[in-house]
């Protein structure tokens, strides 16, 4: 082999080598941007911040098991639930879905917020709603620039153990 050949062939090499380095690096993220962008995994979820101890104190989940019977009790009752109902009533207007899934009508929100009670198929329709409102938004990542949405599903996603 010339030297010229040896030099080439080594070129060829160590080109092939920094091309493959290249590649690993892209690969490994060394370059694209991917640095300035956070990672969502490690936000908290409207559920992850509400469950943290300073704020769940007395409180459990609506999609709990359970809590279902528990709530449509409440619903039913005009001395049962009180706060939880009034709170739900003045948040049932800024409580929306994408999807047509039967939301409280007006008269069922009125009742709510006097307090009132729900008949049986009007508590079954108000759960259904809320618990579904609460499992969309259980996974918006938190932002402390917008905590209205935020109260909301605290007030209206986790039920007090005491109020009864």
């Amino acid at each position: 082999m010339t030297p010229q050949a040896a030099v080439g062939a080594g070129l060829g090499v160590l080109a092939a080598a920094g091309a493959g380095g290249t590649g690993i690096a892209y690969a490994a993220g060394a370059f694209g941007g991917k640095e300035s962008k956070t990672d969502e995994s490690s936000k908290e979820t409207y559920l992850s911040k509400a469950l943290k101890p300073t704020l769940s104190v007395n409180k459990k989940y609506i999609g709990e098991d359970g809590q279902d019977t528990r709530v449509k009790s409440w619903l039913q009752s005009s001395d049962q639930g009180t706060q939880y109902k009034q709170d739900l009533g003045n948040s049932l207007s800024e409580m929306t879905l994408t999807e047509d899934t039967g939301k409280p009508t007006d008269e069922m929100i009125n009742k709510l917020k006097n307090p009132g009670n729900l008949q049986e198929s009007e508590a079954e329709t108000t759960y259904n709603y809320i618990k579904k409102w609460c499992e969309v938004k259980k996974v918006v990542i938190y932002d402390s620039s917008k905590t209205g949405e935020f109260d909301i599903f605290q007030k209206v996603c986790f039920v007090s153990n005491s109020d009864a």
